[in-house]
């Protein structure tokens, strides 16, 4: 089956982007908690993450609304809709419950699991992406 080029590009952008960010969550700890700090300290970050996050999304999904053409295409449309919501949540959600939602990234648990599935997806998307043709 030929994948559509702008599927193959995305896939490869996002998973270069998860690869990244698993790794620095993996390697760099102590400086993640510092940013979870200071997102809980100033609104203004969380905001301005939630416009990146929803013109990155809107972005893939108004390029690449793909949901019936296999595995790789979409995974990364639900990859543009999930940012989306992401970027509507960070815009929208009370302080308190971003706040909240910060807090989960202390947990030890939830932060690795949140590492290595970045890993996972960036490592599919990766591979699918430069390998498929």
């Amino acid at each position: 089956m030929t994948v559509a080029p702008l599927t193959l590009f995305l896939a490869k952008l996002i998973g270069i982007v998860f690869l990244v960010g698993g790794l620095s969550l993996l390697s760099r700890r102590a400086m993640f908690a510092a940013v979870v700090d200071e997102i809980e300290r100033n609104r203004l970050l969380v905001y301005i993450a939630g416009f990146v996050n929803l013109g990155a999304g809107t972005a893939i999904v108004l390029g690449h609304d793909i949901w019936n053409a296999g595995t790789l295409p979409l995974i990364v449309t639900l990859i543009g809709w999930a940012l989306i919501v992401r970027g509507l949540v960070a815009i929208f959600a009370p302080t308190d419950v971003m706040a909240k939602v910060a807090g989960l990234l202390r947990v030890d648990w939830f932060y690795y699991t949140a590492a290595v599935v970045s890993l996972a997806v960036g490592a599919y998307l990766s591979y699918a992406g430069f390998v498929t043709q």
